[in-house]
């Protein structure tokens, strides 16, 4: 038997017409005893195969005629340290030797390869390793690992696959079905996470986490009333006395907030809204930290630097929930573009810099070689994630770098940018009804007085370097990008000296093969049908209160209507 190396999804046997085909026989489950597994054990997909082996390995409950097939798959080390108990527990010597000596074929060149895939960022590959430790280990965690590095890698097409299997193998744990849900929900199809809780029901696998993501569904397809209804059990939950659900409570309040707004129940909506990142808040993050970043970085010191080789590169910033993701994606539709979303290029720059300046590295020598280094750094960095060598422009996509705008602008003097300008009152209530991830800078998000206050302090690190009429910065208005995109498009292309293509007209169709990496993705992928997406005036009631006061100067310098 040789050891699993497949390259690419035809090598996945379910992937076709029907990607929860493994799932299908929940209803074993019922049965009891090893029904479930047994019937696995004959899987045509690998990991599963393997898995289920293991599983009756585990049980002792293999049957004498399977032993030679067991120990044909011995060099997987999960098999191999079950088979090797088992043989040894029924006083079969001479077989648990075979299991013990069949060794992992090449398992040094597998882990080589894995390490040379990340550093090269190869997520594919990455997501492969992952599944290949998971057959060694038999740690389900692992195969969560390789649905997300092979998200990054080929979106959720490729990620599913390993969510399969791992709830296959791991029908009781519910990260796995949250996992499931969130990578096909935020690549807006629906229909298969309808299709996944109707599985789930029938079998009563997973109910609790299913009937929550069935009220997604009901929303998703236009139907609020009845998404409130379907939550309607978990009103009197004890989640403190069910710690195993307690994530769930954010989502139910998530939920709960977009169906009261949908329902134009405004003040119910933000309540709800309220006590989504309340729960979501982590006290051991301090929101002060990014701010006191911010200020030092653009405090530095930083001679005159001699004129950058680099012309390629382009950074695009402005605020989470300005439209950033949306101009990204028709960018990178484009054949001659290359965009790069939320990549850390500009952090290695200013780790290296941290770490000379603390004397953890050594000084290269003058101040200005020192920090020619750390600019190089980032094209390094920005150099390792490509793979498009015939791109001409490169993006690098990164809002909330706005706030670092007098460290760049010393760091790289001929950066150009793209800067995404949306009413602020809507950036801010955007963002207070997300559910980012849990960082220094995010952590300002919870509360419309805290994100109003953060926005005016990106804002004013920002146009402390810059203004509206700086010709190394081309902004593009949201509801203008949304309601004349050809034109916008063009616009921008243009200042990138690139002329138009059509496929930048088709960018929602690519943007359902990429990776969800924001929220913003499961209206990117909707395309242009959705129009401009306003909401302010819905929850005046909050613009009009002095939570709402530092956003007025901004309402009024990017030519807004104010409260």
């Amino acid at each position: 038997m040789v050891p699993m190396e497949p390259q690419n999804l035809n090598d996945v046997p379910f992937a076709g017409a029907d990607i929860f085909a493994p799932l299908r026989h929940f209803d074993l489950l019922k049965q009891g005893g090893n029904a479930y597994p047994e019937f696995h054990s004959h899987s045509d997909d690998e990991v599963i195969r393997v898995g289920a082996l293991t599983a009756l390995l585990t049980t002792r409950s293999i049957k004498s005629e399977r032993y030679e097939e067991v120990l044909s798959f011995c060099h997987y080390g999960m098999v191999r340290l079950q088979a090797f108990s088992f043989f040894e527990s029924i006083y079969e010597h001479e077989l648990a030797r075979r299991a013990a000596n069949a060794g992992a074929q090449g398992s040094d060149e597998r882990a080589r390869k894995a390490l040379i895939a990340g550093l090269a960022t190869d997520n594919h590959e990455v997501g492969l390793a992952m599944g290949r430790e998971f057959l060694e280990t038999g740690d389900p965690r692992l195969m969560l690992r390789a649905m997300e590095k092979s998200e990054w890698g080929g979106g959720w097409r490729e990620a599913v696959p390993w969510g399969v299997r791992a709830a296959t193998l791991a029908p009781t744990q519910w990260p796995i079905f949250v996992s499931l849900y969130n990578a096909l929900s935020q690549a807006n199809q629906w229909e298969l996470v309808e299709e996944l809780i109707t599985i789930c029901l029938a079998a009563g696998v997973c109910t609790d986490v299913s009937r929550v993501y069935l009220a997604d569904v009901r929303l998703a397809k236009g139907d609020p009333a009845r998404a409130l209804e379907e939550l309607r059990p978990f009103e009197n939950m004890d989640f403190a006395n069910r710690p195993g659900m307690k994530f769930l409570e954010g989502t139910l309040e998530r939920i709960r907030g977009d169906a009261s707004e949908k329902l134009k129940l405004y003040r119910k909506a933000y309540g709800h809204y309220q006590n989504m990142n309340r729960m979501d808040r982590d006290q051991t993050v301090k929101p002060i930290v990014a701010i006191e970043g911010y200020k030092a970085r653009g405090a530095l010191v930083i001679p005159a630097l001699p004129p950058d080789a680099r012309t390629d590169c382009v950074m695009m910033a402005g605020f989470p929930r300005s439209g950033t993701t949306l101009l990204e994606n028709a960018l990178a539709a484009h054949p001659l573009v290359e965009t790069f979303e939320e990549v850390a290029a500009l952090r290695s720059s200013i780790d290296y810099i941290e770490r000379v300046l603390s004397e953890r590295t050594p000084r290269p020598g003058t101040d200005v070689e020192l920090y020619v280094a750390a600019r190089d750094r980032y094209y390094s960095y920005v150099d390792r994630f490509s793979r498009r060598p015939d791109a001409k422009v490169r993006v690098d996509k990164l809002p909330l770098r706005s706030g670092d705008a007098a460290f760049v602008s010393k760091l790289m003097p001929d950066m150009r940018f793209i800067f995404a300008v949306r009413h602020p009152f809507d950036v801010v209530l955007s963002c207070f009804k997300q559910r980012f991830g849990v960082n220094p800078a995010m952590a300002n998000l919870h509360t419309i007085e805290e994100a109003s206050r953060f926005y005016a302090f990106v804002m004013e690190q920002w146009f402390s370097v810059h203004s509206l009429d700086d010709p190394r910065v081309h902004y593009v208005r949201y509801h203008e990008l949304v309601t004349d995109f050809q034109n916008v498009a063009s616009g921008t292309l243009r200042f990138l000296g690139l002329d138009w293509d059509d496929d930048v007209e088709d960018f929602a169709t690519k943007a359902t093969g990429r990776r969800a990496k924001t929220p913003s993705y499961q209206k990117v992928r909707q395309g242009l049908s959705i129009g401009v997406q306003s909401n302010w005036k819905k929850y005046d009631f909050v613009f009009k209160s002095p939570a709402a006061d530092p956003l007025r100067p901004w309402v009024r310098h990017f030519g807004y209507e104010d409260a």
